[in-house]
């Protein structure tokens, strides 16, 4: 995927998808904000390796593995929303209210979708990989 011209959100390299979705800076900051959010270090020597080990390590916590879905897809999706808002209506859109989106849809998915009747938005807020569940 490649539009041909360089990335709106960063104004830097060609875009194509890895730079759209992994290095543009935009998409890395949003990243870098959801791992927090998720107690884990996306630029820590492990990268992103340290999520798929926790997955891992859970092997039968199928809901922390379909919640670590639902971040990564959501976050790809608000990353894309991000980039045609930017292209199509002009909008630079800030990374906070990119990871707050990303927030409210997973826990609304999970909450819906999952099954995770206990799961309330304070201690969503304060998701973390590590100490799953919620």
């Amino acid at each position: 995927m490649g539009r041909g011209g360089g990335c709106l959100l960063c104004v830097g390299a060609d875009e194509f998808s890895v730079h759209l979705f992994m290095l543009c800076l935009f998409a890395s900051m949003v990243w870098e904000r959801v791992a927090e959010w998720g107690g884990v270090s996306i630029f820590g020597p492990n990268g992103l390796r340290e999520v798929k080990e926790i997955t891992k390590e859970e092997v039968g916590n199928n809901k922390l593995k379909m919640t670590v879905c639902a971040i990564v897809m959501a976050t790809c999706w608000y990353i894309w929303l991000a980039q045609n808002d930017r292209i199509f209506n002009g909008i630079l859109v800030v990374v906070r209210n990119v990871v707050d989106k990303v927030k409210v849809q997973v826990f609304a998915w999970l909450k819906s979708r999952a099954k995770l009747v206990d799961l309330v938005w304070h201690k969503w807020c304060n998701f973390s990989f590590v100490n799953f569940p919620l």
